[in-house]
């Protein structure tokens, strides 16, 4: 599920930078962020609906039916892992406007939350608390990534563009439901993806999703 964070993490060698080289622009750095953070949230969106429909599917090819057991746990860990991508690169731009002691802070709050969190859950959900804990985690130190940036310079990574972007994945959501109903097998592992991708770059088109920023 960690692998779903594989778009975020391919732009921080290149957002960081551009951050600290315009510290003093705010609107550059505004357009930076609201850009990068739909991007991602773009790119992460596809994969973590894969996942999430058919979880057992998808553990059992890439490990042993053993894994499956673990399903629900994925489920809430994935969407964990969205929420964060889908806050975007604020440790990026915490530290490449100096304040590095933020960054530290919200990890310690990473790691408190999801420790506390898995200390009540686990023992009577499982791993399933265990995901419901790691994924809360992820999300709330996002968030007060987010919250931080706005206080220290007014800038902040939601959009118009941001919202169309999640209501253009409605569509694959539902595709997504129908294929997971109707089938199975290798049918549903080779035909889930595809059908994902393609029904969300049609929402996108329908909905104004892409942007003349994005050429």
């Amino acid at each position: 599920a960690s692998n779903l964070l594989i778009a975020l993490r391919a732009i921080t060698p290149i957002f960081k930078p551009i951050v600290a080289e315009n510290m003093s622009n705010n609107t550059l750095l505004q357009n930076r962020f609201t850009l990068t953070t739909r991007w991602v949230t773009i790119l992460t969106i596809p994969p973590t609906l894969t996942l999430v429909l058919a979880p057992e599917t998808y553990l059992s090819l890439l490990f042993t039916e053993q894994y499956t057991a673990a399903a629900t746990a994925v489920v809430a860990l994935s969407i964990g892992y969205l929420l964060n991508a889908a806050f975007g690169p604020e440790g990026m731009m915490l530290e490449g406007l100096g304040h590095t002691r933020l960054t530290l802070l919200n990890t310690v709050v990473l790691v408190g939350v999801n420790g506390t969190l898995d200390a009540l859950l686990v023992p009577t959900l499982g791993i399933l608390g265990a995901g419901i804990a790691t994924g809360t985690a992820l999300t709330v130190a996002g968030m007060a990534g987010v919250i931080e940036i706005y206080y220290l310079r007014g800038i902040h990574s939601f959009s118009r563009g941001l919202v169309r972007v999640w209501t253009a994945a409605l569509l694959p959501l539902l595709v997504g439901i129908v294929i997971v109903t109707n089938t199975g097998g290798l049918v549903l592992v080779i035909s889930l993806p595809i059908l994902v991708v393609f029904s969300f770059v049609v929402g996108l088109r329908l909905i104004g999703g892409f942007t003349s920023e994005d050429v």
